[in-house]
């Protein structure tokens, strides 16, 4: 199996929904996801590598929360995660590595502003080998 995403139409807001091999594969179609969400997002080259820590016990809230730390670091502070990678994923919660590249402003196309990431329909399945994320996105 391989992984992926896509966006569906929820109401006034957008639905990203991600699928991996394992927990941890899910990093990559996520974020990917989310910055579809957002637009066509171009990152500029430099940048640093940096580890995101997000703690918590639910598996779900963590995945939940790793996309509303994308949303502050490219709503803040124009930076786009570039090749992510989990580094730690336990019942403590979820590390991940990543270029934080600045925003290539001239590159991109922003088709809409994602507000933020919601609770609403939030889920973490895993069913015939395949972990599936579903969450709603505020825009």
């Amino acid at each position: 199996m391989s992984a992926g995403f896509e966006l569906f139409d929820h109401t006034a807001d957008l639905g990203l929904r991600a699928w991996a091999d394992t927990p941890g594969g899910l990093v990559e179609p996520l974020t990917r996801g989310f910055y579809a969400a957002v637009g066509d997002v171009a990152a500029a080259p430099g940048g640093s590598v940096e580890t995101l820590s997000i703690g918590g016990a639910d598996p779900a809230l963590r995945w939940r929360d790793y996309l509303a730390r994308l949303l502050l670091l490219f709503e803040c502070d124009g930076v786009v995660l570039v090749d992510p990678r989990v580094t730690r994923l336990d019942e403590a919660g979820l590390e991940v590595v990543a270029r934080h590249a600045p925003l290539d402003a001239a590159a991109s196309d922003l088709a809409r502003e994602v507000k933020a990431v919601t609770y609403h329909a939030l889920s973490l399945v895993e069913a015939d080998g395949r972990w599936t994320f579903t969450v709603i996105l505020d825009i």
